[in-house]
């Protein structure tokens, strides 16, 4: 179920935090609204942004999770 996400962030689902957070950082400065340039594709930027901050917060909600299970 969260392959999909994992995978949407250039990720395997066996991620570490420290690998989640890495492409989160890549994503948000890639997709950030200050950055991008043309008017047109600022509204995208800006829901795309939206998206890459939620899904960065359930990733390290599963990896958290996956780290108790395995402790």
């Amino acid at each position: 179920m969260f392959d999909v996400i994992f995978q949407s962030f250039g990720l395997d689902s066996s991620a570490s935090q420290k690998d989640i957070k890495r492409n989160y950082n890549k994503l948000v400065t890639q997709w950030h609204p200050d950055k991008v340039k043309d008017p047109t594709r600022k509204e995208e930027a800006e829901i795309k942004f939206l998206e890459i901050q939620r899904l960065y917060k359930l990733l390290l909600m599963v990896a958290r999770q996956r780290s108790k299970d395995n402790a």
